[in-house]
């Protein structure tokens, strides 16, 4: 049977792209790769909310380019606030999950650990963290306090980074109960 009969022969049988005819490795090389490209168009997807919707001078790594921007395109509406804590959430976990796949516990130690980073890194933005800062620590600047002074603590941000890192979780179970 050639390799395109074999191929069809999988999709007909309804076992998709983690077939009986792959070996096990192959199975978590091509679970790996969706992971990773559905990592990177999240990615995408966020980058396009601070390029189209946000002001640059807000944003950390687009702040030295703030005079080139011609004005936001409003693109994505009301979702433009929290959209990039989803799908930020959703891609590193992603890549989390990836980087320990061989390990049996994977998927719940990556989800987990980039909750607990980027809810950590949010926290850090409210009021009460900001208060604990000396006034010599902020007269020191740099781009992680910048972040931490300028940011604003938004709890929507935090349930939209659970659901990102929920999707991750439930993307790469299905993902690895196909295999």
């Amino acid at each position: 049977m050639r390799g395109s009969q074999i191929c069809c022969a999988c999709f007909r049988a309804g076992e998709g792209v983690f077939s009986s005819t792959t070996t096990g490795r192959q199975d978590r090389q091509a679970a790996a790769a969706v992971l990773l490209v559905s990592a990177a168009l999240a990615l995408v997807l966020g980058t396009a909310v601070y390029l189209l919707d946000r002001s640059w001078s807000s944003v950390l790594f687009l702040a030295p380019l703030a005079g080139w921007q011609q004005g936001s395109m409003g693109l994505f509406g009301r979702i433009a606030d929290s959209l990039p804590s989803l799908t930020h959430a959703y891609a590193f976990a992603l890549l989390v999950i990836v980087a320990l796949w061989p390990w049996r516990r994977a998927r719940l130690a990556g989800a987990l650990s980039w909750l607990v980073v980027a809810c950590g890194l949010e926290c850090l933005q409210a009021p009460a963290f900001r208060a604990l800062l000396a006034p010599a620590d902020r007269a020191s600047g740099g781009p992680f306090l910048d972040f931490m002074m300028n940011g604003r603590f938004d709890a929507v941000d935090i349930a939209a980074t659970a659901a990102g890192v929920l999707a991750a979780y439930a993307v790469s179970s299905v993902l690895e109960k196909q295999q």
